[in-house]
């Protein structure tokens, strides 16, 4: 069996298309492969309901402005959305970098899959971690960070986990880890029920790395042509314009605020803590007071006059007046005007009540 058309890249260098022959399988056959279900999608939402104290429907009106917040707050996602006529709105929390620690049979298998992004125009701008083993310092291409013996690891995909040369700490009760942006390592503490901040990862540039002396698959030893060796955190220095990101970010707790609007004036603000994305429960937000209710800016029975040039009757302003309707959205909620209970047809001429009406429904029409 072989497999065709393999191009291998060794840095910038490309060493040529290749078929490579497979001569034998780590898997024993008598331990067949086990094939793993597809995984399905981590869930992401919040379910909040609107409620007035009074009892009363929310008002579609009311405008929410969640804030989800990671570690630091150049990581936080503002979602603006209305509310349903049920009061309840439901929003997508983001991918924040959080790995939840887990563990099979009491053996840690945590593991934070790394990438950092930044502009490679030449060989010397490799990024590699530094990790101490065999002895000695080692430098490795290899980003993806293991828990083993109670500290962030390198592993060589073989049987050794090589701690990092700068030592980050994870403790027995730090149940999930976030890496920032710039590669700084917060683990949620969960016997202080805290965010706690363990250390901050630091890279290499090489300036010679096609020198470097190989110690075992993917590990490097530097020598006396390799010349520089450039050490900084990501966000500075050298590093200024590389950023990491974890590739396999998990479901975590996180905080949101929420400030509720109505149109002019903020009328609810709260922040809710330690709320777990996909939990089918709902977040109950109680606003005090009543439901608001949009101010009348309809025209007035004196604007029509105006506008149509037909003068009212005393005796139809009079009956209007009676049924505490002085604008024409009061009519549109009233109904047909000679179908309003008490209306004098007898007194109220045909024009002036077929003028009101059709600016009624005009105004209707166009609301």
């Amino acid at each position: 069996m072989s497999i065709e058309g393999i191009t291998l890249h060794e840095g910038f260098n490309d060493l040529g298309t290749f078929l490579l022959d497979i001569t034998d399988v780590e898997q024993p056959t008598n331990n067949p492969v086990k094939i793993l279900a597809d995984t399905p999608p981590i869930p992401r939402t919040l379910l909040f309901k609107f409620e007035l104290l009074s009892g009363e429907p929310v008002p579609l009106e009311y405008r929410g402005v969640f804030t989800v917040k990671g570690r630091v707050e150049s990581e936080w996602v503002q979602i603006e959305e209305y509310p349903g006529a049920d009061g309840f709105i439901e929003i997508e929390t983001p991918d924040l970098p959080v790995v939840v620690r887990t563990f099979e049979d009491a053996t840690e298998t945590t593991v934070i899959r790394l990438d950092i992004v930044g502009e490679l125009d030449e060989r010397g701008e490799e990024v590699y971690i530094e990790v101490t083993g065999g002895g000695s310092t080692l430098f490795t291409l290899i980003w993806d960070l293991f828990v083993a013996d109670g500290e962030l690891a390198i592993f060589d995909g073989d049987a050794t986990y090589y701690p990092l040369a700068n030592p980050i700490t994870v403790g027995a009760d730090i149940t999930a880890i976030h890496v920032t942006t710039l590669g700084v390592v917060y683990g949620y503490d969960s016997v202080l029920v805290e965010w706690t901040e363990l250390g901050t990862l630091r890279f290499n540039m090489i300036e010679f790395p096609e020198n470097l002396t190989s110690f075992s698959d993917g590990f490097y030893q530097t020598n006396g042509d390799t010349g520089s060796v450039t050490t900084d955190p990501l966000g500075t220095g050298a590093f200024e314009f590389y950023t990491s990101v974890v590739t396999n970010p998990g479901s975590y707790f996180v905080d949101v605020a929420l400030n509720i609007f109505l149109p002019g004036s903020l009328v609810y603000t709260n922040e809710f803590t330690f709320l777990m994305p996909g939990n089918p429960n709902y977040v109950p937000v109680v606003i005090d007071g009543t439901a608001y209710v949009a101010p009348d800016l309809s025209p007035t029975m004196s604007d029509i006059q105006t506008i149509s040039g037909v003068t009212f009757s005393a005796e139809f302003l009079a009956f209007l007046t009676s049924k505490e309707i002085g604008t024409v959205e009061g009519v549109r909620k009233a109904g047909p005007i000679k179908y309003i209970n008490g209306f004098p047809s007898a007194d109220v001429g045909a024009e002036e009540l077929a003028t009101l009406q059709s600016h009624t429904d005009l105004y209707t029409v166009n609301k």
